[in-house]
């Protein structure tokens, strides 16, 4: 923040009056090329995990929608009881 702050020409309620030729002088710290294929190789694994823990519950959900639509037939077709105890 303190680098934004000295490229500012003045701050006004909810924006930055930033200068573009100060903003060219803020460093910008980029890891070795080594660490940002580690961080590129986490997000990697952690976004697979991610996406077959969803394909997992999406697989839960429709197993679902699919019982309760057997459960319902069976119901309006009599080969359940329904009753309203409760």
């Amino acid at each position: 923040m303190s680098f934004f702050g000295s490229a500012s020409d003045g701050v006004r309620i909810g924006q930055w009056d930033l200068s573009k030729t100060r903003m060219k002088e803020i460093p910008f710290i980029i890891p070795p090329l080594a660490e940002q294929q580690q961080i590129a190789d986490y997000l990697e694994q952690k976004s697979a995990e991610i996406d077959a823990t969803i394909a997992h519950y999406e697989q839960q959900i429709d197993k679902l929608k699919e019982y309760k639509t057997v459960l319902i037939q069976a119901a309006v077709t009599g080969q359940i009881e329904v009753s309203n105890d409760g």
